[in-house]
């Protein structure tokens, strides 16, 4: 998983284990699409957690839930105060979060559509590969962040922030678990599989973080 899934499973993950397994050891690894799926073919990773549209046959996908993005803001900003509008979104500078795990590319591709179709060049000042520091960077400038909103909801703890929806659609992205098949029947691994489904399942989520 990214950086992102850490923040947003881990926590939960955690504390869930350390009640009902407390001897099972959690290790999280952050790699690429072809990395990924090598370590899980050889048996070195159990599960990829996070966006994932291009595993090759050999896998299996179980979906948890359906993700949404949403903008990312100072609570003082001199332009987007009570609303965000396309106006605002336009004229805006902005960070681009663009983890190596996941499918965020799919979703900066609506966002750059969406430029494209008012003609208007998109400014991004910072382009970020992780997460850690984005909630400090959107406290201290007038920088836009458009971000998953569990990830967001994750970031609030920062007084200094605030989250808008996006003024335009965007496309709902399936968040799932994944695993090879050698590990299809594997007993100990469809408990960990069971365990994660039933912590993350849409049903199961928090009413602040459902879509």
């Amino acid at each position: 998983m990214s950086d992102l899934g850490q923040a947003v499973f881990i926590p939960r993950l955690v504390a869930h284990m350390r009640t009902v397994a407390p001897g099972i050891r959690v290790v999280t690894v952050d790699r690429s699409f072809k990395d990924a799926q090598e370590a899980m073919a050889l048996g070195h990773i159990d599960l990829a957690i996070g966006m994932f549209l291009n595993f090759d046959k050999d896998f299996y996908q179980q979906r948890l839930f359906q993700e949404s993005y949403v903008a990312m803001v100072r609570v003082n900003h001199p332009d987007i105060r009570n609303t965000l509008d396309a106006g605002k979104f336009l004229r805006a500078e902005h960070v681009a979060y663009s983890p190596t795990a996941g499918s965020h590319a799919a979703f900066e591709a609506e966002v750059d559509d969406f430029f494209h179709r008012h003609d208007v060049h998109r400014k991004v000042a910072v382009r970020l590969a992780h997460s850690l520091g984005l909630a400090q960077i959107i406290a201290s400038s007038d920088l836009v962040a458009c971000v998953p909103s569990r990830l967001a909801a994750t970031m609030l703890t920062e007084p200094d922030i605030r989250t808008f929806p996006l003024p335009f659609e965007t496309t709902a992205l399936p968040v799932s678990q994944l695993w090879h098949l050698r590990f299809r029947n594997d007993e100990g691994h469809k408990w960990l599989r069971s365990v994660i489904y039933e912590l993350f399942q849409e049903t199961a989520l928090p009413d602040f973080a459902k879509s």
